[in-house]
């Protein structure tokens, strides 16, 4: 998200390289923003969707994955794909 219109305008110029290189995404103006969640004041700014970019909190990540695998591989066996 970004909060005025020149931000506004270099965040729709990276989500038109996203697009080109194959990436679903969206730019949103402010007022498009505010229909979904209108608490946000964006000023003449606006925001990038990207349906696909499925984050996850990793410190809950790291926790989950050490409770179930009692004896984690070490970091070089996970860094060369073993």
């Amino acid at each position: 998200m970004v909060n005025s219109g020149e931000e506004a305008q270099r965040m729709q110029a990276h989500v038109e390289e996203l697009v080109g290189a194959g990436v679903h995404a969206d730019y949103l103006p402010a007022s498009a923003v505010r229909e979904i969640e209108p608490a946000l004041c964006l000023g003449d700014g606006g925001a990038a969707l990207v349906p696909s970019d499925s984050q996850i909190d990793a410190a809950l990540a790291v926790a989950l994955l050490c409770k179930v695998c009692p004896n984690p591989p070490t970091l070089s066996c996970v860094s060369s794909g073993v």
